[in-house]
């Protein structure tokens, strides 16, 4: 994937995240703060092509960290909030099998 793709594909990432974070309560103290770690852990690195390479990680990291706070009934997530949330995970996939690790992976399997 070329750099302006990787570029538009942060964007996008950055987009799901800033409306997750717009649908929680500005009060809030458990999610919040898992939206927030994901996006740094993206945006932090200079170049594109390392942000790409972080999106798998921490959205997948932040799901996780949702999941159990669901299942301890601390939060509980509106359908629109899934709907982000199941895009987010479906665009971090997309990522993985652009990765150096999806090749690998994609390479064993055949």
């Amino acid at each position: 994937m070329n750099s302006k793709k990787k570029t538009e594909f942060i964007e996008k990432i950055n987009h799901f995240l800033e409306q997750l974070d717009k649908s929680i309560a500005k009060d809030d103290t458990l999610v919040k703060p898992e939206i927030q770690k994901a996006y740094k852990m993206i945006n932090q690195p200079e170049k594109v092509s390392q942000q790409y390479n972080q999106v798998h990680d921490a959205i997948a990291d932040m799901n996780i960290a949702f999941q159990n706070l669901a299942v301890s009934k601390k939060y509980h997530f509106s359908s629109e909030q899934n709907e982000l949330i199941n895009e987010l995970k479906t665009l971090s996939r997309r990522s993985l099998k652009d990765s150096f690790i999806g090749v690998i992976n994609g390479a064993v399997m055949h």
